[in-house]
């Protein structure tokens, strides 16, 4: 059986699995993956407002608890920066409130980044340069700790994170992670929202909240990116520029 590793924020988290009477406000592509290959392994460890500390560590730590027995690994990736908290009082409490203490040792990621409250990092929201080295150093690693241990993988955005002015700023960074594993639609800076909304449009596309793609978005995305690659199961030779 071959076994699947997949790592997130809220774009990729498992609805399924919150059980109980919640209600699914979409189906992502990760249960899709799920319910339509029985014969694979999958673990789901996305997590709502992960950012990049927490989905690389995550990634690192599945892999070698499991003695690096995993045959594909699926990393999408999430905001630069969110606006949880202008003062670390704050955040605190907020943490607490919530119970969301796992975010605790990644606050920089929370804390102090410009943006209003509730609000992410995209194309419009930018945040400061030590957040985007911060930020594409964990992408890097993470990328460098796969590949030393020859495991496949598939990177890339849930939504935008990067424009010009930040790319220019970045360049070599960037352009190190941006190697034949990253899937990209017809923009580099461009992610699976992107994809998404070029397809089929806001109105289909995008869940009620604005926010996360539609159960119809998330099965585009599924239908035509990944159902190939699993139908193949070729992980080691996937050629992500013509799966747009």
């Amino acid at each position: 059986m071959k076994r699947v590793l997949i790592c997130g924020c809220s774009f990729s988290e498992s609805m399924m699995k919150r059980g109980g009477d919640f209600e699914q406000p979409w189906i992502p592509y990760s249960d899709l993956l799920e319910k339509n290959y029985e014969e694979y392994y999958f673990r789901n460890t996305a997590l709502s407002s992960a950012g990049q500390g927490e989905i690389s560590e995550k990634v690192v730590h599945e892999v070698i608890r499991d003695d690096f027995n995993w045959d594909f690994v699926i990393v999408q990736w999430s905001a630069m920066g969110r606006g949880y908290s202008m003062s670390e009082k704050d955040w605190v409490e907020r943490v607490m409130k919530e119970n969301t203490i796992h975010m605790f040792h990644n606050s920089h990621e929370y804390i102090g980044t410009g943006l209003p409250s509730g609000q992410t990092s995209d194309q419009a929201n930018l945040v400061s340069y030590w957040h985007y080295q911060s930020a594409l150093s964990k992408i890097k690693l993470t990328q460098s700790f796969l590949e030393k241990n020859n495991i496949p993988y598939m990177f890339f955005w849930g939504w935008q994170q990067l424009v010009d002015s930040v790319y220019q700023e970045h360049r070599k960074l960037v352009d190190s992670v941006y190697n034949a594993n990253w899937w990209y639609p017809q923009h580099k800076y461009h992610g699976l929202l992107q994809y998404i909304i070029n397809e089929i449009g806001e109105e289909r596309g995008v869940s009620p909240d604005g926010l996360h793609p539609s159960s119809e978005g998330h099965e585009l995305f599924f239908k035509n990116i990944l159902k190939p690659i699993f139908d193949k199961g070729d992980f080691k030779n996937v050629d992500f520029k013509k799966l747009i």
